[in-house]
This record gives C-alpha cells, sequence and structure tokens, in this order.
C-alpha cells in the first residue's frame, strides 16, 4: 500500500495544520479534511504574520518599517524559479497586506553553484531551494535524508537528529497493548528500517513510526514544501515495449 494513502499519514497530516473533522465540523470524515490540506488559509496566514510582527518587535530583532530579505539560493535560476519566486512573492504580498509587514518582506531567487548547502547547514544563507527523490517502494530511505547523516548531507540548520528525540505512541508489540516510547529522529527511522528494530513488526506499527517521523519533522518547519514535480514517458511510435499499466516497484 502507498504510505501517502494510509490513515496513519493522513492523520498526521490533518494534525500538522490543524484540520478538524467530525460531527459538528466542517469536514465530517478524515479523507475530506485531508483532501482539504491542498491550498492555503490566508486568513490564519495574516494572523501568523501579524504574530510574528508582534513577536519580532517586542523581542527587538525587527525593527518597524526594516524591509525583510528572503534569498533562496539555488544551483542555476530557471525560468521555473523564476515563476516560483513570483508566486511565493504574490501569495506572501496578499498575506501582509494591512498588517505592519505589507510590503516588507522581499523574496528572489539566487544562484551560487558550490557552497549553499554547507552555508545552509552553518546558517549563514536564508534559504536554498533543494529537492529530494522519493520511491513508493521505500518512503522510510526518504525520511532518512532528513535523519541520517550517512545517507546525505543534513542541511537543517540547528537540527541534530541523532540527539533529538520525540514520542510515538502505539502497540509496538502487535497485541500486548499501547505503549508511549521516546527515541531520537535517527534512531526511530533506523527502527523501521531492514533490520531495525521494528521491521518486522506488523505495518500499522511501521506507519505509527513513520507518520510520527513525517509528523515531527514538519511541525517544526525546518524544512517547508514548495512544489512536487514528476517524471513523465511520452508515448511513440518508437517506443517498441509500450504499456498502459504501470508497475511502481
Amino acid at each position: 500500500s502507498i504510505y501517502r494513502n494510509s490513515e496513519q499519514a493522513k492523520k498526521s497530516i490533518v494534525k500538522l495544520y490543524g484540520v478538524e473533522y467530525g460531527e459538528g465540523k466542517t469536514y465530517k470524515t478524515l479523507d475530506e479534511a485531508y483532501r482539504a490540506i491542498t491550498g492555503y488559509d490566508i486568513d490564519s496566514a495574516k494572523e501568523n504574520f501579524i504574530s510574528a510582527y508582534n513577536t519580532a518587535t517586542a523581542e527587538g530583532i525587527y525593527t518597524n518599517g526594516q524591509t525583510i530579505k528572503i534569498n533562496i539560493y539555488n544551483n542555476a535560476l530557471s525560468s521555473q524559479l523564476s515563476s516560483l519566486e513570483q508566486y511565493m512573492q504574490t501569495q506572501v504580498d496578499t498575506a501582509t497586506k494591512g498588517t505592519p509587514l505589507e510590503g516588507k518582506i522581499k523574496i528572489e531567487f539566487k544562484a551560487q553553484q558550490s557552497g549553499r548547502l554547507e552555508s545552509i547547514a552553518q546558517g549563514s544563507l536564508e534559504a536554498v531551494y533543494y529537492s529530494y527523490s522519493g520511491n513508493y517502494n521505500d518512503p522510510n530511505g526518504m525520511l532518512g535524508n532528513f535523519t541520517d547523516s550517512n545517507q546525505t548531507t543534513l542541511i537543517e540548520y540547528g537540527f541534530n537528529p541523532a540527539e533529538e528525540k520525540f514520542s510515538v505512541t502505539c502497540d509496538f508489540e502487535d497485541g500486548k497493548g499501547e505503549q508511549t516510547l521516546t527515541d531520537t529522529y535517527y534512531n526511530w527511522q533506523k527502527s523501521i528500517a531492514a533490520g531495525g528494530k521494528y521491521s518486522d513488526k506488523s505495518n500499522d506499527v511501521k506507519l505509527a513510526i513513520m507518520s510520527a517521523l513525517e509528523y515531527n519533522l514538519l511541525s517544526n518547519f525546518r524544512t517547508l514544501p514548495l512544489c512536487v514535480g514528476t517524471d513523465l514517458t511520452l508515448r511513440s511510435k518508437k517506443v517498441t515495449y509500450a504499456t498502459d499499466n504501470a508497475n511502481i516497484f
């Protein structure tokens, strides 16, 4: 089964964005609430910009009227990134209209071919545009990009997945009752990989751990999902063995 379609994965995203469902709510079911996630809540966005402004001015890290520059670095510029820059700027302008930050946040994509990943990890750049390739048959490997320094360069500044911890509640022993256990991001991710502590447990146990990993990684907003890309194959007369039935494995 595809992880994204599991009940646990849907619940983690609905919880992340604070969308409620059930009797008397706007959304009656988990699936309805999950489908409503796409897009964004302009009113909540505006409230969060106001809250950020109030906190920053109170703490003396922002001066009223100051321009906030958010430079986002990639190895090269492209028409796609120009479109994304324009889209992000438009949405931020809309969300800050009527707030003390109206017209004060400027987003710009910049090119830097080398050193940007090391710089973002050290906290000396505002942001980098970075992507990971996912695989239907290895969703846990995708999460390893954020938790395992042996697998990839960890670029989230100030985050140490080998030391920072969170808790997971589930029936870890498949029938012995729920427990709440605490471990590091790294250990949780490894626990459901091949040979891991819970690798031979039921899918429910592994989905509970995986969805908790996803929720905790996203809820700290160290990394922001911006867009999704898909590779497609064009069917033509030069394709010898064509099929309309795709097997993701």
